[in-house]
C-alpha cells in the first residue's frame, strides 16, 4: 500500500529534497596532477604553428626520400635479370628467389609488426629499421669498394 505507512515514511505532501551536485575529484583544481598523459589524448605542447608545419614537411620529405631509396631494391631485379643471369650463372628458379624472398619476408614480418610495436613502440622500431637499412647500404658500399 503506497502512501499509507508507519512513522518511517514521509507524508505525501512533503517536497522532495535534493542534494547539491558535486564535482568529481578528478575535475577539481585541487586534484593531483597527472604524471603521464592518457594514451588516447594527444599531448599539447606550446610549439609555434610554423615550426609544427615545418616539422611535418621535413617528416614527409624524409619518408618520401626513404621510399625513393627503397624502390630500386624492389624493382631493379626484373629489368636487370639478363645481366644478373649472365654475371652469376643463376638458373631461372634461383633468379626468381631474388624477387620472391624480399616480398615473402615483408609479408611474414608484417604479422610480427603489431606485436613488436606493442612491446617496443613505433618510434624505436622505425629507428632500428632505418639503422638496419643504413648498415646494409654501408656494407654493400664497402663490399663493392673491396671487390673493385
Amino acid at each position: 500500500m503506497a502512501g499509507s505507512g508507519g512513522a518511517k515514511n514521509a507524508p505525501m505532501s512533503a517536497a522532495p529534497t535534493f542534494a547539491a551536485p558535486t564535482t568529481p575529484a578528478h575535475c577539481t583544481q585541487q586534484s593531483a596532477p597527472r604524471l603521464m598523459p592518457m594514451p588516447s589524448a594527444p599531448v599539447q605542447r606550446d610549439v609555434p604553428r610554423g615550426t609544427a608545419q615545418a616539422r611535418r614537411l621535413v617528416l614527409l620529405a624524409t619518408i618520401a626520400v626513404i621510399g625513393l631509396n627503397l624502390r630500386p631494391f624492389m624493382t631493379a631485379v626484373g629489368p636487370l635479370s639478363g645481366q644478373i643471369h649472365a654475371a652469376t650463372g643463376l638458373d631461372l628458379a634461383r633468379m626468381s628467389l631474388l624477387t620472391l624472398v624480399p616480398m615473402l619476408l615483408m609479408g611474414v614480418v608484417a604479422f610480427a609488426g603489431p606485436a613488436l610495436q606493442g612491446r617496443f613502440g613505433a618510434k624505436p622500431l622505425v629507428i632500428a629499421a632505418l639503422a638496419a637499412l643504413l648498415a646494409g647500404s654501408g656494407a654493400r658500399l664497402l663490399l663493392k669498394a673491396a671487390t673493385s
